[in-house]
């Protein structure tokens, strides 16, 4: 299904640059980031040496999709966010590995599911998203969520049964891959060291908070509403209420007062 871009293209100014969870556009605006490209730039848009493995990998040439010992750096980084996985297998981008995993399961690949526990949805592929503990039994495939630019990140399948063999795909290119053992190094450790109180201001009647993630109870009118009103005060929240919001893992009290009025406003 395709998102409807609506709200953005009619109330979002062109953006300048992006760094951490601001976003800055061409007029002098600054927006906090509720919306994070969908859970893309979870870790901000300027992730920790990010930039740095990137113009590392880049320098040694390793932009084809030739076999590399990234492959295997992947799957040890893998084994700490999945230490129960049976095998992970990585593909160049998220349609190869939908390909592999329709004719292990023996479907179409359009009528491919990916169960979201965030919405309380189970199936035997289902999504994992990063500080959110509500797989409580392991179906037989896990494809995670990895904050990483679209286009640019591998498909990634994690699978818990024995019996499963999804099908090989072509070699990933070392760069993504290289960029992808950095930012799930950095998801453990920000994990590990992000502390939860402070989501609690969002707490609200306006939506279900798990975790970091806003799960919006309002129809599309008052969500209309709700994104301009946020924008005005300084938020961007996702362009349609069926999509979670994302909480900052860091934010200052004063960069969500006024988004803090609205809510209050709206409630």
């Amino acid at each position: 299904m395709l998102m409807d871009n609506t709200l953005f293209d009619e109330f979002l100014p062109p953006l300048r640059r992006a760094r951490g969870y601001f976003l800055y556009t061409a007029d002098g605006r600054r927006f906090l980031d509720l919306y994070q490209d969908g859970g893309r730039a979870l870790l901000g848009h300027r992730p920790d040496g990010l930039q740095r493995v990137i113009k590392s990998t880049a320098a040694k040439g390793l932009i084809a999709g030739y076999p590399s010992v990234y492959e295997l750096r992947v799957e040890k980084a893998l084994r700490m966010l999945f230490p129960g996985a049976v095998s992970f297998h990585v593909y160049r981008d998220n349609l190869e590995m939908y390909r592999a995993l329709s004719s292990v399961f023996g479907m179409q690949m359009e009528a491919i599911k990916i169960a979201d526990p965030l919405k309380g949805e189970t199936g035997e592929i289902t999504l994992w998203r990063p500080f959110l503990q509500t797989v409580k039994k392991r179906p037989p495939v896990v494809i995670p969520a990895i904050p990483f630019p679209e286009g640019m990140s591998p498909g990634i399948a994690a699978v818990f049964d024995k019996n499963l063999k999804p099908g090989k795909g072509g070699s990933p290119s070392p760069f993504a891959l290289n960029s992808t053992v950095k930012i799930i190094y950095e998801l453990v450790q920000v994990e590990s060291a992000v502390s939860r109180e402070h989501f609690s201001v969002f707490n609200s009647s306006l939506w279900d908070r798990k975790g970091i993630y806003l799960l919006f109870k309002m129809d599309k009118r008052k969500y209309r509403t709700f994104f301009i009103k946020s924008l005005e005060a300084g938020v961007l929240l996702p362009p349609e209420s069926s999509i979670p919001g994302i909480i900052p893992l860091t934010f200052e009290p004063g960069h969500i007062k006024n988004f803090l009025r609205v809510v209050k406003e709206m409630q």
